[in-house]
Protein backbone atom coordinates (compact mmCIF):
# COMPACT_ATOMS: atom_id res chain seq x y z
CA UNK A 1 0.00 0.00 0.00
CA UNK A 2 1.47 3.22 -1.30
CA UNK A 3 0.59 5.01 2.44
CA UNK A 4 2.61 2.13 4.27
CA UNK A 5 6.14 2.74 1.61
CA UNK A 6 5.78 6.22 2.55
CA UNK A 7 5.68 5.67 6.19
CA UNK A 8 8.72 3.35 6.06
CA UNK A 9 10.18 5.80 3.95
CA UNK A 10 9.75 8.74 5.73
CA UNK A 11 10.49 6.69 8.92
CA UNK A 12 13.97 5.54 8.01
CA UNK A 13 15.06 8.93 6.52
CA UNK A 14 14.60 10.62 10.25
CA UNK A 15 15.87 7.95 12.24
CA UNK A 16 18.97 6.55 13.12
CA UNK A 17 17.50 2.99 13.30
CA UNK A 18 14.67 1.19 11.92
CA UNK A 19 13.01 -2.11 12.78
CA UNK A 20 10.57 -3.05 10.08
CA UNK A 21 7.62 -5.37 11.20
CA UNK A 22 5.91 -7.36 8.76
CA UNK A 23 2.40 -8.41 10.05
CA UNK A 24 1.12 -10.38 6.77
CA UNK A 25 0.42 -13.43 6.04
CA UNK A 26 2.71 -14.50 2.56
CA UNK A 27 5.64 -12.85 1.23
CA UNK A 28 5.56 -8.99 -0.28
CA UNK A 29 6.88 -7.15 -3.06
CA UNK A 30 9.70 -5.54 -1.27
CA UNK A 31 11.11 -3.69 -4.24
CA UNK A 32 9.32 -0.38 -3.04
CA UNK A 33 11.15 -0.11 -0.30
CA UNK A 34 14.80 -1.10 -1.36
CA UNK A 35 16.49 2.36 -1.09
CA UNK A 36 15.46 2.76 2.66
CA UNK A 37 17.64 2.43 5.47
CA UNK A 38 16.42 -0.27 7.40
CA UNK A 39 18.33 -2.18 10.05
CA UNK A 40 16.23 -5.14 10.69
CA UNK A 41 13.12 -6.71 9.26
CA UNK A 42 10.81 -9.02 11.52
CA UNK A 43 8.25 -11.34 9.86
CA UNK A 44 5.83 -11.43 12.50
CA UNK A 45 3.16 -12.86 10.15
CA UNK A 46 -0.41 -13.09 11.66
CA UNK A 47 0.62 -13.45 15.47
CA UNK A 48 -2.33 -13.18 17.29
CA UNK A 49 -3.85 -10.52 19.46
CA UNK A 50 -0.79 -10.51 21.71
CA UNK A 51 2.13 -10.65 19.91
CA UNK A 52 3.50 -7.19 20.70
CA UNK A 53 4.72 -8.71 23.42
CA UNK A 54 6.37 -11.16 21.70
CA UNK A 55 7.62 -8.03 19.50
CA UNK A 56 9.16 -6.50 22.72
CA UNK A 57 10.58 -9.57 24.30
CA UNK A 58 12.81 -9.51 20.99
CA UNK A 59 13.57 -6.15 20.19
CA UNK A 60 14.40 -5.71 23.66
CA UNK A 61 16.39 -8.95 23.92
CA UNK A 62 14.92 -10.71 26.49
CA UNK A 63 14.88 -13.92 24.09
CA UNK A 64 16.80 -14.31 21.08
CA UNK A 65 14.72 -14.82 17.84
CA UNK A 66 14.99 -18.39 16.01
CA UNK A 67 12.27 -18.35 13.55
CA UNK A 68 12.32 -19.36 9.98
CA UNK A 69 10.42 -18.95 6.92
CA UNK A 70 8.46 -21.46 5.46
CA UNK A 71 8.03 -20.05 2.25
CA UNK A 72 10.09 -18.80 -0.41
CA UNK A 73 10.14 -14.78 -1.05
CA UNK A 74 11.10 -13.68 -4.30
CA UNK A 75 12.44 -10.09 -5.54
CA UNK A 76 9.04 -9.44 -7.42
CA UNK A 77 5.63 -11.62 -8.09
CA UNK A 78 6.72 -12.64 -11.59
CA UNK A 79 9.21 -14.70 -10.35
CA UNK A 80 6.92 -17.34 -9.24
CA UNK A 81 5.94 -20.04 -11.04
CA UNK A 82 2.25 -19.32 -10.90
CA UNK A 83 2.41 -15.84 -11.97
CA UNK A 84 0.03 -15.67 -14.65
CA UNK A 85 -2.69 -15.34 -11.74
CA UNK A 86 -1.58 -12.15 -10.40
CA UNK A 87 -3.78 -9.74 -12.54
CA UNK A 88 -6.42 -12.55 -13.43
CA UNK A 89 -9.03 -13.63 -11.79
CA UNK A 90 -7.78 -17.32 -12.42
CA UNK A 91 -4.65 -18.88 -10.98
CA UNK A 92 -3.41 -21.86 -12.66
CA UNK A 93 -2.20 -24.69 -10.82
CA UNK A 94 0.69 -25.71 -13.23
CA UNK A 95 3.62 -26.11 -10.65
CA UNK A 96 3.55 -30.06 -10.65
CA UNK A 97 6.43 -31.06 -7.82
CA UNK A 98 8.31 -27.45 -8.45
CA UNK A 99 6.48 -25.94 -5.66
CA UNK A 100 7.92 -23.17 -3.57
CA UNK A 101 11.62 -23.32 -2.90
CA UNK A 102 11.90 -26.71 -5.51
CA UNK A 103 11.19 -24.23 -8.19
CA UNK A 104 13.90 -21.61 -7.75
CA UNK A 105 16.26 -24.05 -6.91
CA UNK A 106 15.54 -26.15 -10.09
CA UNK A 107 14.99 -23.24 -12.44
CA UNK A 108 17.96 -20.63 -11.37
CA UNK A 109 15.85 -17.73 -9.65
CA UNK A 110 17.68 -16.07 -7.51
CA UNK A 111 15.02 -15.62 -4.11
CA UNK A 112 15.28 -12.21 -1.98
CA UNK A 113 15.04 -14.52 0.97
CA UNK A 114 14.72 -18.72 0.60
CA UNK A 115 12.59 -21.05 2.56
CA UNK A 116 13.96 -22.03 5.69
CA UNK A 117 15.82 -18.27 5.95
CA UNK A 118 15.66 -16.31 9.63
CA UNK A 119 18.30 -14.55 11.16
CA UNK A 120 19.23 -14.30 14.68
CA UNK A 121 21.50 -12.46 17.35
CA UNK A 122 23.45 -15.64 17.44
CA UNK A 123 25.81 -16.43 15.00
CA UNK A 124 26.10 -20.33 13.76
CA UNK A 125 29.04 -21.38 11.53
CA UNK A 126 28.68 -24.80 10.34
CA UNK A 127 31.30 -27.21 9.78
CA UNK A 128 32.00 -29.66 7.13
CA UNK A 129 29.54 -33.16 6.68
CA UNK A 130 30.75 -36.19 8.37
CA UNK A 131 29.96 -39.08 6.73
CA UNK A 132 30.22 -42.91 8.07
CA UNK A 133 29.90 -44.16 4.86
CA UNK A 134 30.01 -43.03 1.77
CA UNK A 135 27.61 -46.22 0.18
CA UNK A 136 24.81 -47.33 1.37
CA UNK A 137 23.55 -51.46 1.33
CA UNK A 138 19.40 -51.52 0.23
CA UNK A 139 17.68 -51.55 3.32
CA UNK A 140 20.99 -50.11 5.32
CA UNK A 141 21.38 -45.84 6.55
CA UNK A 142 24.24 -43.66 6.85
CA UNK A 143 24.82 -41.23 9.40
CA UNK A 144 25.50 -38.02 8.66
CA UNK A 145 27.38 -35.66 10.98
CA UNK A 146 27.82 -31.86 11.39
CA UNK A 147 29.46 -29.46 14.08
CA UNK A 148 28.01 -26.07 14.91
CA UNK A 149 29.46 -23.49 16.91
CA UNK A 150 27.64 -20.27 18.22
CA UNK A 151 29.91 -17.99 17.65
CA UNK A 152 28.45 -15.19 19.53
CA UNK A 153 27.71 -13.73 22.92
CA UNK A 154 24.06 -15.00 22.82
CA UNK A 155 22.73 -18.41 23.74
CA UNK A 156 20.51 -19.39 20.73
CA UNK A 157 18.34 -22.31 19.36
CA UNK A 158 19.09 -23.05 15.33
CA UNK A 159 16.88 -24.86 13.00
CA UNK A 160 19.20 -27.40 11.14
CA UNK A 161 18.07 -28.27 7.58
CA UNK A 162 18.83 -31.78 6.00
CA UNK A 163 18.54 -31.27 1.61
CA UNK A 164 18.99 -34.27 -0.67
CA UNK A 165 19.27 -34.37 -4.00
CA UNK A 166 18.45 -37.42 -6.02
CA UNK A 167 20.78 -37.44 -9.44
CA UNK A 168 19.95 -41.13 -10.66
CA UNK A 169 16.48 -40.78 -10.57
CA UNK A 170 14.37 -42.38 -13.51
CA UNK A 171 11.85 -39.57 -13.69
CA UNK A 172 12.48 -35.62 -13.42
CA UNK A 173 12.73 -34.69 -9.75
CA UNK A 174 13.62 -30.88 -8.18
CA UNK A 175 17.02 -29.60 -7.59
CA UNK A 176 17.11 -30.71 -3.97
CA UNK A 177 14.36 -31.68 -1.11
CA UNK A 178 13.81 -31.00 2.56
CA UNK A 179 14.22 -34.49 4.05
CA UNK A 180 14.20 -33.43 7.58
CA UNK A 181 15.42 -30.63 10.40
CA UNK A 182 16.01 -30.65 13.84
CA UNK A 183 16.07 -27.29 16.59
CA UNK A 184 18.65 -27.72 18.87
CA UNK A 185 20.28 -25.00 21.80
CA UNK A 186 22.77 -23.77 21.69
CA UNK A 187 25.25 -21.92 24.06
CA UNK A 188 27.56 -19.13 23.29
CA UNK A 189 31.08 -20.20 22.01
CA UNK A 190 29.49 -23.67 21.98
CA UNK A 191 29.99 -26.29 19.53
CA UNK A 192 27.35 -28.97 19.28
CA UNK A 193 26.99 -32.39 16.86
CA UNK A 194 24.42 -32.90 15.05
CA UNK A 195 23.60 -36.49 13.26
CA UNK A 196 21.09 -37.01 10.76
CA UNK A 197 20.47 -40.40 9.90
CA UNK A 198 19.38 -41.65 6.00
CA UNK A 199 17.38 -44.07 5.60
CA UNK A 200 16.49 -45.78 2.32
CA UNK A 201 12.83 -44.74 2.80
CA UNK A 202 14.34 -40.58 2.61
CA UNK A 203 15.63 -41.57 -0.59
CA UNK A 204 12.08 -43.26 -2.05
CA UNK A 205 9.81 -41.72 -4.10
CA UNK A 206 7.26 -42.67 -6.64
CA UNK A 207 7.68 -43.97 -10.18
CA UNK A 208 5.20 -44.28 -12.92
CA UNK A 209 4.20 -47.70 -12.34
CA UNK A 210 3.19 -47.02 -9.08
CA UNK A 211 5.83 -48.22 -6.96
CA UNK A 212 7.05 -45.92 -4.17
CA UNK A 213 11.36 -46.95 -4.37
CA UNK A 214 14.48 -45.58 -4.89
CA UNK A 215 17.08 -45.91 -7.49
CA UNK A 216 20.63 -47.13 -6.84
CA UNK A 217 23.35 -44.63 -7.84
CA UNK A 218 24.42 -41.22 -6.68
CA UNK A 219 22.81 -38.99 -4.37
CA UNK A 220 23.93 -34.97 -3.04
CA UNK A 221 23.52 -34.43 1.00
CA UNK A 222 23.36 -30.77 2.13
CA UNK A 223 22.90 -29.66 5.31
CA UNK A 224 21.91 -25.74 6.33
CA UNK A 225 20.31 -23.09 7.46
CA UNK A 226 17.65 -22.25 4.70
CA UNK A 227 17.54 -24.13 1.51
CA UNK A 228 20.50 -22.07 0.03
CA UNK A 229 22.86 -24.75 1.07
CA UNK A 230 26.50 -24.54 -0.35
CA UNK A 231 27.58 -27.65 1.89
CA UNK A 232 27.06 -30.99 0.52
CA UNK A 233 28.85 -34.58 0.79
CA UNK A 234 28.32 -36.96 -2.07
CA UNK A 235 27.20 -40.78 -0.97
CA UNK A 236 25.77 -43.72 -3.37
CA UNK A 237 22.99 -46.21 -2.71
CA UNK A 238 24.04 -49.54 -4.10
Amino acid sequence: HADEVNLVKTVSKYFQQTILLLNTCGPLDMRAIDDCKIDAIMDVSLGGETFGLAVADVVSGKVTPNGKLTTTWAYKYEDYQGKEGITTKEVPYKEGIYVGYRYFDTFGVTPRYPFGYGLSYSKFVYGDIALDKEAMEKGGQIVASIDITNDSEFDGEEIVQLYINDKVSEVVRPEKELKDFKRIFIKAHETKKVDFIITEEKLQYYHFDGKCCADSGEFELFIGSDSNVANKKLFILK
